[in-house]
């Protein structure tokens, strides 16, 4: 790790400074206010809904500006299809070549120099029947900061298929993608990586040429929040600012202060603004972060233990309220739990809302006094929402072995939804120890990009630990980058990850292809397992005959002592075969490797119940990108054949006339609730 402090990474567009106006939200969920921007001169004030305790707060005196998930995309080629090709929109491919050409700073044809393709003009590589040229759409969260990473969507201009294809670094910028010669907008980050297709979709719905980069996109150049008070004060200003950085300002990642105030326009029209910055410890958890800034109230400062006993009381006398107040105590920070009156006396409120608030508050703030009521919580099935809120605070307590026995114990549930909320948990929790731990002794140094250093500590919490199959989770990373957790707790269960951190979950005993197994996808891949008698057949389990055929070079390969044990042979089926070794996997990328387990599944090669991650990407990119069409206006009313062939493709998507869906199959399981 410090030798990757040593040297700063090179090409990344740096953060521009400035507040970026994506969207007024008048508040957002819970705030209690309106938030309408007052004119000073009208005599107008805003109105306040919200309990009155939380008069005071910044969601009651102002708007937080940019607020809304945002629609980033991109033109980006995938390599390594094996489709037929097809024609591009016009205007698509003359952008893609100079996009090209840009990348290597030539007009010429060594931009292939050196790889597969050389000899290749621009042109005739985009005519390649591997090579598709792809829409990149993405939603990045409220305040993304540099280095965090989300999933990204690829459609198919040219090809008819992506599966095994990998996307080649694309910018993102903001908005939808254009053409050459059309409006350039703000470049915010780029995507890249292998492409995961749906391998459930079928009939007429099955559509490879539409996939996902599961955490593909990272975010280099960071858009700004705002808050813009009502009526301009300077005196507020500054002691908004001055909260928000004492509240969060604690992180040697975070790059000056969170907060900065200042007093904009002219003296007859000026207008209270604070940029805010999203705090590293909140990349992943943004939303978290503008709720509660929203509930900061700049009065408390210094006087926090008058406030918290005020909120607390509030809490117990308006459980109407609940949420709203429960936001703003954490917003406090942690006086509510070590003060002289603490949330603690609510953890056994008789009343749902209030106590489930409280419990949330503490565990946040890392109460141990929480841990109690939240495993009787987590252990109470009668109620499974409350048990699966429970189990995720659970997640984010810092505390020890009740918590981890309980998780533990929970990971055998015969719910489906209780079982992966458990190990979601316990994932957390050792992501968490991992992370904290490299914080603590590896400052970052002055002068290091920090997007590199993010992006790699990012690693450590995601994917880096290891864990320990004793404390009930092992996680390895599988070649290509996907994940591969054994949870040896409770009845067998393959879980698929599918968004966020692609990845396959094996519960229970240790599963293995069963004896006699045969499986036939096609002509390109052939596997059998011995029978048990067999003089094949080997008892250490490295007996699995595999034949594959590799595309698109379109050669075959017979492997005679493939592994049997499940998560042997997944790592098999990822690993790249090299001259040295050319038995040692097939080289397989994640969405062909989910096809083969789960018709190992379905076979009964594998004794195993099956469950898929609910996809929540798609339905999210397609609000966004059909509210963008108010950047467009000339998208309204238009016919199809008056309209840029690119933006017709994308509305044609984003209309569902041609999707993907798991749902097809009844394989789909909303396992966690939508949001």
């Amino acid at each position: 790790m410090v030798q990757r402090f040593a040297t700063a990474r090179k090409g990344q567009p740096q953060p521009q400074h400035g507040v970026q106006t994506l969207g007024v939200a008048s508040l957002m969920p819970g705030c209690g206010a309106r938030g309408t921007v007052v004119d000073p001169g009208s005599g107008v004030l805003p109105i306040f809904d919200g309990p009155s305790v939380l008069r005071g707060t910044v969601g009651a005196s102002a708007s937080i500006i940019g607020v809304e998930p945002v629609l980033v995309s991109g033109l980006g080629i995938v390599v390594g299809t094996s489709g037929d090709g097809g024609p591009l929109p016009p205007g698509v491919e003359a952008t893609v070549v100079r996009q090209l050409s840009l990348r290597s700073g030539t007009l010429g044809m060594d931009i292939f120099n050196e790889t597969r393709f050389e000899g290749e003009s621009p042109e005739s590589f985009l005519r390649r029947p591997d090579v598709s040229v792809v829409v990149i759409l993405g939603l990045i969260a409220p305040g993304a900061p540099e280095g965090s990473n989300f999933d990204v969507l690829a459609f198919s201009l040219n090809n008819e298929d992506l599966s095994g294809g990998n996307l080649w670094q694309t910018d993102l910028r903001l908005g939808r993608p254009t053409v050459q010669g059309g409006p350039t907008t703000r470049l915010v980050g780029f995507a890249q990586g292998p492409v995961y297709t749906n391998p459930f979709a079928s009939g007429p719905r099955a559509n490879n040429s539409q996939g996902r980069i599961i955490g593909g996109g990272t975010m280099t150049n960071p858009l700004e929040l705002a808050i813009r008070l009502n009526v301009p004060s300077p005196r507020r200003t500054r002691a908004i600012a001055s909260m928000i950085n004492t509240r969060f300002g604690e992180s040697p990642l975070d790059r000056g202060d969170i907060a900065s105030g200042r007093l904009a326009g002219q003296s007859d029209a000026a207008t209270s603004l604070i940029t805010v910055s999203i705090p590293w410890s909140y990349k992943d958890r943004s939303e978290d972060f503008l709720r509660l800034v929203a509930h900061i109230n700049p009065d408390a400062q210094g006087r926090e233990e008058l406030f918290a006993g005020r909120y607390i009381r509030a809490l117990r006398e308006e459980p109407g309220s609940a949420d709203r107040i429960a936001w703003a105590l954490e917003a406090l920070g942690p006086v509510v739990i070590n003060g002289s009156t603490t949330i603690s006396t609510l953890y056994d409120a008789p009343e749902v809302a209030p106590r489930m608030a409280a419990l949330r508050v503490g565990a946040r703030l890392g109460d141990p006094n929480a841990e109690r009521p939240l495993i009787a919580m987590a252990r109470d099935s009668s109620n499974v929402d409350q048990q699966l809120e429970a189990l995720k605070l659970l997640g984010e307590l810092g505390t020890g072995a009740m918590v981890d026995a309980t998780l533990r114990d929970l990971a055998t549930s015969e719910t489906v939804s209780v079982r992966v909320a458990a190990y979601e948990a316990m994932a957390r929790r050792e992501g968490l120890r991992e992370l904290r731990a490299v914080i603590e002794s590896q400052p970052v140094p002055p002068g290091v990009d920090r997007v590199g250093v993010l992006r790699d500590w990012n690693e450590i919490a995601t994917k880096g630990f290891r864990g320990s199959l004793v404390q009930g989770l092992r996680r390895d990373v599988m070649p290509s980058g996907f994940i591969v957790d054994r949870v040896p707790l409770g009845d067998p269960l393959i879980f698929l990850r599918q968004q966020g951190q692609a990845g396959l979950v094996l519960f229970g005993p240790e599963l293995s292809i069963e004896p006699g197994a045969v499986l036939r996808l096609s002509d390109d891949l052939v596997l059998a397992r011995p029978e048990v008698g067999d003089p094949m057949h080997d008892p250490e389990g490295l007996d699995v005959r595999v034949r594959y055929r590799h595309q698109p070079a379109d050669f075959v390969v017979t492997v005679p002592n493939a592994p049997s044990r499940l998560h042997e042979f997944i790592e098999f089926l990822a690993t790249r075969p090299t001259l040295e070794d050319p038995l040692s996997g097939l080289g397989m990328g994640f969405g062909d490797i989910v096809s083969v387990v789960s018709e190992l599944q379905q076979s009964g090669a594998i004794k195993a119940q099956w469950q898929v991650e609910r996809n929540i990407l798609r339905e999210g990119v397609n609000r966004r990108a059909r509210s963008a069409t108010a950047d467009r206006p000339e998208l309204e009313g238009e016919d199809d054949s008056q309209i840029d062939p690119l933006q017709t493709f994308i509305e044609r998507s984003i209309r569902g006339e041609i999707e993907d869906s798991t749902e097809e199959t009844g394989l789909a399981t909303p396992i966690e609730p939508e949001g």
